[in-house]
C-alpha cells in the first residue's frame, strides 16, 4: 500500500522519534546490531549487482510502510484533536512548514505527489546523497523530540513512535553507508539546537499536536521523496 493510497483513503494522523546521540552514533555504528538487518536486503542486492539506487530504494521501503502504519493507526488522535478528517487536516495545514525542517526549496513536492520530471532530470547521484543524508538528520531531530514528549507525558503512542525513529536511524545507516561506498563526505552534522525551545518546551496539547503533525507529516514527504529519487536515478542506470 503506498503512501499515496494512505493519504487518500485513512482517516486521519500524527508521530512522533527519538535520536539522543544518534545522529553522531548513525556515523559509526554502519549497521552494527539491529541497524544491521536493514542493511542485509542492501548487501543482497549488490550480491546480485543491483545499481546502488535500487539498493537505497529497497531498503527503505520497511521505513516508509512502517511510517504508514503508524500514520494510520494515528488517525483517531489527530481527528479528535482537530477535528477534521485527513483530507482537511491536510488542507487546512498544507502550507505550515518549520524553517529547520526540509522545505519546498530543498523538497519541491508536497506529500502523495511527484516530483516534476524536470526537477528529476537534473538530479546527480553523490549530491542526492549528500542531501537525503543532511534531510534525514533535520528530521531525526524533531522526531527525537515527539518520543522524548511521548514519554515523559505517557501518551499511548510512544511504541509506534519509538520503532518509527528506530527505522529513521535505519535509513541514515543505509544512507551513510552509500556516501562511504562513493567515498563521499557528509555535510557537518545536523545539531539540535536547529530546533529551538520555541518547538520543544509545549504546555498547550493541540499545539503540541500540530508540531508533531508538521514534522511527522514532512518526514513521510522526506520519504517519498527519496524512493522518487533513487528511483528516477536507478531507471537512468538501466537505460
Amino acid at each position: 500500500m503506498t503512501i499515496r493510497r494512505i493519504f487518500r483513503s485513512a482517516g486521519t494522523a500524527l508521530c512522533r522519534v527519538d535520536v539522543r546521540d544518534a545522529l553522531k552514533v548513525s556515523r559509526n555504528v554502519a549497521c552494527d546490531n539491529g541497524a544491521a538487518s536493514q542493511s542485509r536486503a542492501a548487501r543482497d542486492c549488490a550480491r546480485e549487482g543491483f545499481s546502488l539506487p535500487f539498493q537505497l530504494v529497497t531498503s527503505l521501503s520497511t521505513p516508509a510502510q512502517y511510517a504508514i502504519s503508524t500514520y494510520v493507526s494515528y488517525a483517531a488522535r489527530a481527528r479528535r484533536t482537530f477535528k477534521l478528517d485527513l483530507t482537511n487536516l491536510y488542507s487546512t495545514f498544507e502550507d505550515k512548514h518549520y524553517d529547520w525542517l526540509p522545505g519546498p526549496s530543498e523538497i519541491p513536492k508536497e506529500l502523495g505527489k511527484q516530483l516534476s520530471q524536470e526537477y528529476l532530470d537534473n538530479l546527480q547521484l553523490d549530491r542526492a546523497l549528500i542531501d537525503a543524508y543532511e534531510y534525514m538528520q533535520k528530521y531525526a531531530v524533531g522526531l527525537e523530540q515527539i518520543v522524548w514528549d511521548q514519554e515523559d507525558l505517557q501518551l499511548e503512542f510512544h511504541d509506534q513512535f519509538k520503532h518509527t525513529e528506530y527505522k529513521l536511524l535505519s535509513v541514515l545507516c543505509e544512507l551513510q553507508v552509500a556516501l562511504v561506498e562513493r567515498q563521499l563526505s557528509p555535510r557537518p552534522d545536523v545539531q539540535r539546537d536547529i530546533m529551538t525551545s520555541e518547538f520543544r518546551s509545549i504546555s498547550s496539547e493541540t499545539f503540541r499536536n500540530l508540531r508533531d503533525w508538521v514534522i511527522f507529516r514532512d518526514y513521510m514527504n522526506g520519504l517519498e521523496y527519496v524512493v522518487q529519487v533513487f528511483e528516477h536515478l536507478h531507471r537512468g542506470l538501466q537505460s
